[in-house]
């Protein structure tokens, strides 16, 4: 019985940070969209633009070394929380942007939080599952986020549609702050 417990601990702590990854993936794309919008409304150029998409990567990409070091000294309980919030605040900082600035400062705190997302998942795989299932796990992981950046494109178009640009942020920061919320269990014991 304490097997099948810590299994669908397990099972269920790698499903709530897949489902953070996708998110990461769904506000990875999701800005694409907002191209004409944003452009319009703050006067920017397709480069500015351009710096605006791009912060979340810049940012993301220089985190991912850090981000391994954070969740092995802290654990995964500890970081994957951290980042969702960071992730949801830097949408609800985005959606109440006034300036380009805060639009690339929020960008910036998306892609801070979301950097946590690959490396804490497969933490939480190579914890709490056995080793010859790890290829599978992380397919599974990276098919997640694909089909959150599948989907992102066109959810941002229906929320942009139906409640407009800073709404759809808003309620992209609720979703990351209730992820954040959840119980991840990172040890087996």
């Amino acid at each position: 019985m304490l097997h099948i417990l810590n299994s669908n601990r397990g099972i269920l702590s790698w499903g709530l940070v897949a489902l953070f990854f996708f998110y990461d993936y769904l506000l990875k794309f999701s800005v694409s969209v907002l191209k004409p919008t944003l452009m319009d409304e703050f006067n920017i150029t397709a480069t500015d633009f351009g710096w605006v998409i791009s912060m979340y990567m810049l940012v993301y990409t220089v985190m991912q070394i850090p981000s391994g070091i954070l969740v092995d000294r802290w654990g995964a309980r500890k970081i994957i929380t951290f980042a969702a919030l960071a992730c949801a605040a830097g949408c609800f900082l985005f959606s109440k942007a006034d300036t380009t600035f805060a639009l690339l400062m929020g960008r910036a705190l998306i892609g801070f939080g979301a950097s946590f997302a690959l490396v804490t998942c497969s933490k939480l795989a190579a914890i709490w599952f056995n080793p010859n299932r790890f290829a599978f796990l992380f397919g599974s992981m990276v098919t997640i986020a694909f089909v959150g950046g599948m989907f992102g494109i066109n959810l941002s178009t229906f929320l942009l549609s139906l409640y407009g640009w800073r709404s759809g942020m808003e309620l992209a920061g609720f979703c990351m702050y209730r992820n954040g919320r959840c119980n991840v269990v990172d040890h087996s014991r």
